[in-house]
């Protein structure tokens, strides 16, 4: 919309000088730094260097950093896994379920601790999140509308694995990813 103002007052400008032209240049270029910045902060959180860089472990570790600076939520992540070697699809969703678990917290919860808990047994990676929240009941969760539920859902039935929920009005939730470490079930389907 600046460009198009900017075009046609072009000709005017010209003839009275080019001070409202260069005000509204200096508007537009602050627009597009924040736009970029923006962009960069999303593309981060979608899936942040440190994933690609120092591994799930290190990623998990820093989102909990991230959570807890941004929402004043009190969040501890424990892990029994030093290191963990996924491909990029696991660890991906195995972050972007963290992710929007987290976002649920802070949107719903009404929390005041979260503690995340990464470990593998017997070649199933579990991630568990839980919270100190007001709690729900599970069907709203879980309901065709919640569709950040359904998407982590989703993401863990692709790989084989499962997203389990346990909530209770003023009982806080848990929310239980299992990700096998190897594609062992290929027809599971999302709603058995």
């Amino acid at each position: 919309m600046d460009l198009l103002w900017i075009q046609g007052k072009i000709h005017e400008t010209v003839r009275k000088g080019i001070k409202p032209i260069d005000e509204t240049i200096k508007t537009m270029a602050n627009l597009i730094d924040a736009t970029i910045q923006t962009v960069r902060r999303i593309a981060t959180e979608l899936r942040p260097g440190v994933l690609d860089d120092l591994g799930l472990v290190a990623a998990i570790e820093w989102q909990a950093q991230e959570f807890q600076h941004r929402t004043n939520i009190q969040c501890r992540f424990i892990s029994t896994v030093m290191d963990i070697e996924l491909d990029r699809e696991r660890s991906t969703a195995v972050f972007r379920i963290l992710q929007e678990t987290l976002t649920n917290i802070a949107r719903h919860a009404h929390a005041a601790k979260v503690s995340i808990r990464l470990e593998v047994e017997k070649n199933i990676l579990m991630l568990e999140t839980k919270d100190d929240g007001r709690g729900t009941d599970v069907s709203e969760m879980t309901s065709k509308k919640s569709l950040g539920v359904l998407g982590m859902k989703e993401r863990a039935v692709l790989l084989g694995g499962s997203v389990d929920i346990i909530s209770a009005p003023n009982a806080g939730t848990s929310v239980v990813v299992k990700i096998p470490l190897s594609q062992s079930v290929k027809d599971r389907h999302l709603y058995d």
